[in-house]
């Protein structure tokens, strides 16, 4: 649906240009009508599903990107010459405790990769990142954990281009012995050609501070690399288009050494047409022409790159600043002021272009960084005047890295680095560098881009464009309720080998049973945080943990200052004990009224707190009107005979006890709790959860059930009755 979602907003957009005014209508068509001809193409890339996907199998494979070596993981694209589609890559992932030790991986050759081939899982949650449609967007389709791997033979990429990847590799070992410092070198390489090793504490403060664009080759890059090369060529006094033959060749290199990425590309392309525009002496060549014209080249040769977020942001960028800074200059355009306040002048300027940027890319970072830095314009002047002189220095000492003076270079360099780091974490320390807002749908960003349209000048402010606008509110408001639905909603998150489920009442009133991370894995910030924006959840009512394992409390526990209480089992675990403000420790056969129709029964109690986690596990009956829900976290065969013995199971909806495990009295239990559904919150484990047994129980019972490891979140809504609203993953296959 989210597709579908972008899809609609770029017709809408398209539409809405139309009547835009001083915007070359013949531009808009042509471009809308490519855009047309990649969606259809589309369809059929998102819908492919490749070969010999299986577990323990050997692929045969050519190296087609650099080599990143990142903490624990080695990882790179290949292209999988098993595939009969050849054009389709897959990402190799060696996990290696020294990933630095491994130096035998060379781009363009062929390596055979042993290992689980897999297909990437699509978006699973409400708010999640789709990693699927990501990896699609680069032609990735499936990917291998490779346990093993071995040497077939050299190979060669495309015109040579694993050449270029060597040269990249040349420059990586240079960077790295004349600047010691790991975290300077690698945000360097992050800057100079956007490489995925930058240390992941200064990623995420560049993130904070408005400058993840330093992170990523765009027209900034383009450009100076372009003026460097334009003012070396000036000394030998050559011609435009001898100047213009000589750096269109190195901008292409540089575009391959930085990755191909859109943003890259986009700029990079740019450049070259501008480069012949000025040989063939065109005057004033149109900017957005220029901008929709490789918007749709690109398109045509891969449609799903509309969906890449990195293409998003480049083409709002550059839209953005070719639509309003001139408006946004004409109000401050001072002659006596340039003259006497050039520096001022200048700061004004890039401060109009950064806010451009910053308004038209605004829904699609909200969307997928649900943040927006409020000090993105003082960063980027804090910081931006320093990435001329670090990339032009970098060339320089590269070029030069044997002569003696390479080493003051380089040290200029690292002070440079360093000034940015240091700049980055302090602002990204500050408690206001940022503020959080709720996930936009389709008629909200369409509404917004029309007000902003509407403000510049662009669209007349009359009754025609009034009533469209209160048509899209109206579209709006309607849309956020079909999305939060009706009655008691209840999501059984997918958090991996964790549990975690979050009901919304009718009211809003947000109550979590549970919330864990496991095997390292970061569920707050990836799943829990999206999921609350995505329905603009900004306080928890009640979180109710069942017990103290890791996998059940430690994603919730993170969200302490929004939960305002908490029922927890009686531990003296201080984290735990610290979920909320306000502690309940939880009490058998207590009662907690959430509404008028809903309430929380607790069936278990703690009586020694010194017995295994899993014995101390709380056990809750959800009620909502006639239906229930039985929440039984890791309960255990002592636990299911007290409880059997002692209560009425019966229920609509079984929450498995721990992943899926079964026990003895695992038949009696489902025989008296006689679910219509059955939910198992498992992820990829070494325990063999869910059990075989248990599986083939609910299928000789013919109880329908779901696994969060293979069907991703499940979603149901409850009114008078039990309607099952959304399987995220219906065919099971991930």
């Amino acid at each position: 649906t989210s597709s579908i979602s972008k899809i609609i907003f770029l017709c809408v957009l398209f539409l809405s240009l139309l009547f835009v005014k001083r915007i070359r209508k013949l531009t808009v068509i042509l471009a809308f009508a490519a855009f047309l001809f990649t969606l259809m193409n589309a369809d059929l890339k998102l819908n492919y599903i490749p070969d010999n996907i299986k577990d323990n199998t050997k692929v045969k494979a050519q190296i087609t990107s650099a080599v990143t070596y990142k903490d624990n993981k080695v990882t790179f694209y290949a292209k999988n010459l098993d595939d009969n589609n050849k054009r389709n890559k897959i990402l190799v992932n060696i996990y290696t405790d020294k990933p630095d030790e491994i130096t035998d991986l060379e781009t363009g050759d062929i390596y055979e990769f042993e290992g689980n081939l897999r297909l990437p899982k699509p978006k699973n949650n409400y708010g999640s990142f789709d990693y699927k449609l990501y990896l699609k967007t680069v032609n990735v389709y499936s990917y291998i954990n490779a346990k093993s791997y071995k040497f077939v033979k050299k190979g060669s990429l495309f015109l040579h281009m694993d050449k270029l990847f060597d040269l990249r590799e040349n420059i990586k070992n240079i960077i790295y012995e004349n600047i010691d410092d790991t975290s300077a070198s690698s945000l360097l390489m992050g800057i100079m050609f956007s490489d995925k090793g930058v240390d992941s504490e200064i990623k995420e403060n560049f993130n904070d501070s408005g400058l993840a664009h330093v992170l990523a080759v765009s027209g900034m890059h383009i450009g100076l690399i372009y003026a460097f090369l334009i003012f070396i060529l000036d000394l030998f006094e050559l011609s435009t288009k001898s100047k213009n033959f000589i750096v269109i060749p190195f901008l292409m290199i540089y575009i391959i050494l930085s990755g191909f990425t859109p943003s890259s590309m986009r700029a990079g392309l740019f450049c070259v047409i501008l480069s012949f525009a000025k040989m063939q002496k065109f005057k004033d060549p149109d900017s957005l022409s220029i901008t929709l014209s490789i918007a749709s080249l690109l398109l045509l040769a891969n449609p799903l790159l509309l969906f890449n977020l990195s293409f998003q942001l480049s083409f709002l960028s550059v839209i953005g600043i070719v639509f309003l800074t001139p408006i946004m200059n004409f109000f401050v355009y001072d002659k006596d002021l340039k003259q006497k306040a050039p520096i001022l002048t200048f700061l004004l300027r890039y401060s109009f272009v950064c806010i451009a940027c910053q308004i038209f890319t605004f829904p699609v970072i909200v969307n997928s960084f649900t943040e927006v830095p409020l000090l993105g314009i003082i960063s980027n002047l804090l910081v931006l005047w320093s990435v001329a002189p670090v990339m032009i220095l970098t060339i320089v000492g590269v070029v030069f890295s044997k002569l003696i003076f390479s080493s003051v270079i380089f040290f200029i360099i690292k002070l440079l680095l360093k000034y940015m780091i240091f700049v980055t974490d302090v602002i990204s320390s500050l408690s206001f560098k940022s503020f959080e807002l709720f996930n936009l749908n389709i008629f909200y960003i369409i509404t917004y881009y029309y007000i902003v349209f509407m403000l510049f000048r662009y669209i007349s402010f009359n009754k025609i464009t009034m009533f469209f606008l209160c048509l899209i509110l109206v579209c709006s408001i309607g849309f956020s309720k079909y999305q939060s639905g009706g009655g008691l909603n209840v999501h059984f998150l997918d958090l991996g080998q964790a549990d975690g489920i979050c009901v919304i009442t009718e009211d809003k009133k947000c109550i979590f049973f549970d919330g864990g991370n496991t095997f390292g894995r970061d569920n707050t910030s990836f799943v829990l945080s999206p999921f609350l924006n995505y329905f603009h959840i900004k306080e928890i009512d009640t979180a109710f943990i069942t017990h103290t394992d890791s996998d059940h409390y430690e994603a919730i526990a993170s969200l302490k200052n929004n939960i305002k209480r908490a029922y927890v089992p009686k531990t003296d675990k201080k984290d735990v004990l610290k979920i909320s403000d306000n502690i309940n420790i939880a009490k058998k056969d207590e009662v907690i009224k959430i509404d008028e129709d809903t309430k929380v029964t607790i069936l278990t109690e703690v009586k020694d707190i010194n017995k295994e986690n899993n014995e101390n596990n709380i056990v809750y009956m959800l009620e909502h009107k006639e239906s229930k829900i039985l929440i039984t976290g890791d309960m255990t065969y002592n636990q299911e005979r007290a409880i059997l013995e002692e209560n009425d199971v019966d229920c609509e909806i079984l929450k498995s006890a721990h992943h899926g495990s079964y026990d003895e009295l695992s038949d009696e239990f489902l025989e008296k709790a006689s679910p219509d559904f059955v939910i198992i919150q498992s992820g990829n484990n070494p325990y063999n959860l869910p059990n075989d047994e248990y599986i083939k129980l609910l299928e000789d019972k013919g109880i329908k059930y779901f696994n969060t490891r293979d069907n991703g979140g499940i979603h149901f809504e409850i009114n008078n009755n039990i309607k099952l609203r959304k399987v995220f993953i219906e065919d099971g296959l991930y």
